[in-house]
């Protein structure tokens, strides 16, 4: 059985659409989308982004500091990947590479400059290099370890995030450091969504989580806090070998790559989208009927008021939580 928390999905299903934090205009096309659903007997999908969207936050940078914190990575087996360092490189020199390498050596004295270097090369590789690449890199940066193991470090994390302040907090590499790093921390669900989830459900919806973060980090996040279970959650995805991940990426949800994926994966178009960032746009685009944007200032929300103008079912929605 599917659940949410600790009430079964499926007792829920009929629950009607609440007002909750839904602006007064897209609350009314919600419950418009939902009566006209009703004439359609065909498959009914909807699909939902995950971080952001679903959850104010980030579930995939989460899990990639907390494995950071704890020293979680398989070091034998990412050490041994220069692929995997090549981006960080500085002639001869590595500084990434050699702050972990002297990490793994000597832990205790050189743990303030390997957690930050790790949570600064993050950054800088996705203002270097994009996205699509930075958030590849930390599902690669899982190699070694299996499905099961990213599900437990997942939860874990998680459990840290849902206890944790929302905000900001301060990463440095020693007390002399006067250049902190900054990143974001607490992960609240949206109840709004988990309503909206459950009203779909009921109206005959398969509900899919189509997430750029990784698939075992997705599949733990959106069963506790959702209660979507594993095989309705498409995330970025390893190549297993030998029952243990990669640092080959299979399945990369990203832009185009979320409606590639949709078609190989559920072989229906949505009939609803919902997402929160200019990278979902082509998923929202590809949606039959209603798009949903998270508005949190971006790109695609300026795109959906354009769209909306010209008569299509848009719909940008102010974060639910700040």
């Amino acid at each position: 059985m599917i659940t949410i928390g600790l009430a079964p999905l499926d007792a829920l299903a009929g629950t009607r659409l609440a007002r909750g934090a839904w602006t007064a205009d897209n609350y009314h096309a919600l419950a418009a989308f939902l009566h006209r659903s009703e004439n359609i007997y065909g498959p009914k999908v909807a699909v939902f982004d995950f971080d952001n969207t679903c959850i104010l936050n980030d579930i995939g940078d989460a899990v990639f500091y907390y494995m950071t914190d704890e020293a979680l990575f398989d070091f034998e087996t990412i050490l041994a990947d220069p692929s995997l360092w090549a981006y960080f490189a500085k002639g001869e020199e590595n500084p990434v590479l050699q702050a972990i390498e002297a990490f793994v050596k000597e832990k205790k004295s050189f743990y303030p400059r390997y957690r930050k270097t790790l949570y600064k090369a993050y950054d800088d590789l996705c203002d270097m290099a994009g996205n699509e690449t930075c958030y590849g890199w930390v599902v690669r940066l899982q190699a070694g370890k299996t499905p099961y193991e990213m599900r437990q470090i997942a939860a874990r994390a998680l459990k840290r995030e849902l206890k944790k302040p929302v905000g900001r907090d301060m990463v440095l590499a020693g007390e002399d450091d006067r250049l902190p790093l900054a990143f974001n921390t607490g992960i609240r669900p949206y109840q709004e969504i988990s309503n909206l989830m459950r009203v779909l459900k009921g109206a005959g919806f398969d509900i899919w989580i189509v997430s750029a973060s990784g698939q075992y980090i997705v599949e733990a996040a959106s069963r506790k806090l959702f209660g979507v279970p594993a095989q309705r959650v498409i995330g970025v995805r390893s190549r297993l070998q030998g029952g243990r991940l990669s640092a080959d990426i299979e399945l990369m949800t990203y832009r185009a790559g979320k409606v590639r994926a949709i078609d190989q994966v559920i072989g229906f178009r949505p009939l609803f989208a919902a997402g929160d960032s200019d990278t979902d746009w082509e998923m929202l685009d590809y949606a039959q009927d209603l798009r949903l944007v998270i508005d949190r200032g971006k790109a695609v929300s300026r795109h959906a008021v354009e769209e909306k103008a010209t008569g299509k079912a848009w719909l940008i929605q102010p974060k639910f939580l700040q």
